[in-house]
């Protein structure tokens, strides 16, 4: 597959893992250029090592993709559709069907469903079903997806159904897709935030956009409480002059004019350094 780019097979070329040369005795036995008896050794011997090679590679071919499949879920949240659809060869299969890939709660509607349909319902992790059309429900006036049936497979069987070239690049198609949809939606949201700003800039609300918060919300009741403390900062020095007087009757009051006088001088002190305090 020429448009793959999986890191893992980027490090496996640069540890020196590419294509290995084809076996020589077979080549010889392919040409034709080896007896009889000979030929039969190095094709059950070929024939033997083929077949643990393949298992070999299934079994790697099916860690390989449920690991994908595990970091695929942001992948799911931005497509029409919830599910891949493949159409597998079968020549020889007498029963039609297709499998799918993705998440299936849109299934929740159907009527009369399965144990393994009900699993499927509620999973939150991709998996992979065969899916058969279903001639009860269609009959009951079920359509789309609702009028087909749906059987679990494991990664393993769908691998060795599909093969792994042609899942990747359906899942590659479709990581692209869910990218320009990310890729539209910033492009809007960039446009909503230059139309906001020019409209905060008429609105007196001329802010740096580095130090702007991050909650919109909280820049909004910021500049409110701004708005609302204005008017307070002006009355502040008549309610210190009224509390200043109060305090000089109190003492007055209590101990007499000399020593309210001293009280008098006391609190003007504390009154200017609180001003001087609060000005800077």
């Amino acid at each position: 597959m020429d448009g793959m780019r999986w890191s893992v097979a980027a490090r496996g070329l640069e540890a020196g893992d590419g294509p290995q040369p084809l076996p020589e005795d077979l080549r010889q036995v392919a040409s034709g250029t080896v007896a009889l008896d000979d030929a039969f050794l190095r094709l059950a011997h070929h024939q033997d090592e083929q077949a643990h090679t393949a298992a070999d590679l299934l079994e790697r071919e099916t860690w390989a993709l449920t690991m994908i499949l595990i970091g695929s879920a942001p992948l799911w949240n931005h497509r029409a559709s919830p599910t891949l659809r493949f159409e597998p060869d079968r020549p020889n299969e007498p029963v039609r069907y297709h499998l799918e890939l993705g998440l299936f709660s849109h299934l929740a509607a159907l009527l009369a469903p399965s144990t393994d349909e009900q699993a499927l319902i509620t999973s939150r992790t991709p998996g992979w079903v065969r899916v058969y059309p279903h001639h009860e429900r269609l009959r009951a006036g079920q359509i789309g997806a609702l009028a087909h049936s749906y059987v679990s497979i494991s990664v393993a069987e769908a691998v060795a159904t599909l093969g792994l070239g042609r899942i990747l690049a359906q899942v590659e198609a479709a990581t692209r897709a869910a990218g320009q949809v990310l890729l539209t939606q910033s492009r809007a949201q960039r446009e909503r935030k230059e139309r906001l700003l020019c409209v905060e800039r008429m609105l007196g609300w001329d802010l740096d956009p580095a130090a702007e918060p991050l909650d919109p919300t909280l820049a909004a009741r910021s500049r409110l409480a701004l708005a609302l403390l204005k008017p307070a900062s002006r009355v502040r020095p008549a309610l210190g002059l009224a509390f200043l007087g109060c305090m000089v009757v109190l003492i007055c009051f209590l101990t007499g004019i000399s020593q309210a006088m001293i009280g008098l001088v006391a609190a003007g002190s504390c009154l200017l350094i609180w001003r001087r305090v609060g000005t800077t």
